[in-house]
């Protein structure tokens, strides 16, 4: 009839009112639910590290052991901590990328850690290529997410005296080798000039004198600014 009043029209229009509302509110629960998640992450990553349950190993993840790590950590002069105890801001890609593996693994990782230089621990303002990675079983840790490109290529010839004893030994004798080396024929005194071997021999001493000077006065230098080498700090949550 002209001029009638469908009433199921108007039942079709309110359903779909009803159906949007639905939709609208479900994706708001899903982004609360989703925002509670990543807040009790970052809850986590501030936390003591928690005695981890076993997990399975994911395929397709990459996975380190400590003695790998320790390795990266001597040579580059990094620190390898608690989560807890880094005082930068964790990106929000490595909490998007510790609830996918989370996900996959099927369970929450328990225990996170580190590696950064010792300033990331300290400073806020740093920037230099922090590693999170979380921790499983057998001393293995599953990588997660770096950040940060301020690792330069010569920091490991810079950290290398400061990796061991070893290696400090060895940096004086080749400073000293290349100085007695170089070390023009007008400043060898005529007495070992004489002969190439006197010359030789005057080098020898300048070689063993250097390096002997330069591994003191080192070793001196780092009791007195109260600094250890990187095989013995690498793990340590103090300053030294």
């Amino acid at each position: 009839m002209k001029g009638s009043y469908n009433l199921l029209d108007e039942l079709e229009i309110a359903e779909e009112q009803v159906q949007s509302t639905d939709l609208l509110r479900e994706a708001q629960e899903i982004f609360k639910a989703e925002e509670s998640r990543e807040a009790a992450i970052r809850f986590r990553l501030g936390k003591e590290l928690n005695p981890q349950t076993k997990l399975e190993r994911l395929s397709g993840e990459r996975y380190f052991s400590t003695a790998a790590i320790k390795s990266i950590c001597i040579k580059h002069r990094l620190r390898f901590l608690e989560s807890k105890l880094f005082k930068g801001d964790i990106p929000q890609e490595a909490i998007l990328q510790i609830k996918r593996l989370e996900e996959k693994q099927g369970s929450e990782f328990k225990a996170f850690k580190v590696i950064a230089p010792s300033e990331r621990f300290r400073l806020k303002d740093s920037t230099k290529d922090p590693i999170l990675l979380a921790q499983t079983e057998n001393d293995d840790f599953l990588y997660i997410h770096q950040w940060g490109n301020d690792m330069k290529w010569y920091q490991r010839l810079l950290y290398f005296p400061l990796s061991n004893i070893q290696n400090l030994a060895i940096t004086a004798f080749v400073v000293a080798f290349l100085a007695s080396m170089i070390m023009p024929s007008d400043a060898i005194p005529e007495y070992y000039a004489r002969t190439s071997a006197l010359s030789f021999v005057f080098r020898a001493i300048i070689f063993f004198t250097i390096s002997g000077l330069l591994f003191t006065l080192s070793l001196m230098l780092g009791v007195l600014l109260e600094k250890e080498f990187s095989e013995d700090v690498w793990n340590d949550p103090y300053f030294n």
